[in-house]
């Protein structure tokens, strides 16, 4: 059984330290990196990264950069959802309309796929906001998780039918009150 990092689509000296999938939160991972000058070019921009185990894909997204340590770059990698998502705006005001068609304009304009969401007429205005902000509190205003897969960003229950638990992967829930809106 072994780990393999690709960046890029080709495999590199490097090891995951840790992946990260928060309920209601974002989906991040660390991979270690020799301190190389070829790795600090490399994590000079954004670069696609995938995580596998045995051969099984555990994780994909985006490299943003790294934490420098005398031998090594721990490197951060987001999830593709919040990382193409998040600094975009979205504008709109939605008078008892249903949820899956406000997450679908929200998605559109962050360039993501919006994924399971309830049908629950819904009323809220958008003005300027961030698409990551507005399609978390699109899940809060409906009293649901949220969460992200394939590229898709999703509302519901999350539950045990909600994928498989990896050997990297331990469920929890986490109540962070400075993340309410």
């Amino acid at each position: 059984m072994s780990w393999e990092v690709y960046i890029d689509g080709e495999l590199v000296d490097a090891t995951p330290d840790k992946i990260v999938d928060e309920l209601d939160g974002i989906r991040y991972a660390y991979v270690i990196l020799p301190n190389t000058d070829e790795n600090r070019e490399l994590i000079q921009s954004d670069r696609t990264v995938e995580i596998k185990y045995d051969g099984t894909s555990l994780f994909k997204g985006t490299l943003t950069g790294a934490k420098y340590e005398r031998g090594s770059l721990k490197a951060i990698i987001y999830d593709s959802v919040y990382y193409n998502s998040s600094g975009k705006i979205h504008t709109g005001e939605y008078l008892n309309t249903p949820a899956n068609t406000v997450l679908s304009a929200i998605a559109a304009d962050a360039g993501i796929t919006a994924g399971e969401c309830p049908t629950d007429p819904i009323s809220v205005k958008f003005n300027d906001t961030d698409c990551w902000v507005a399609a978390k509190y699109l899940a809060y205003a409906l009293n649901k998780d949220f969460w992200t897969s394939d590229g898709t960003f999703n509302i519901g229950d999350r539950g045990t039918d909600r994928g498989d638990i990896t050997v990297t992967v331990i469920g929890s829930r986490t109540i962070d009150r400075a993340r309410r809106y």
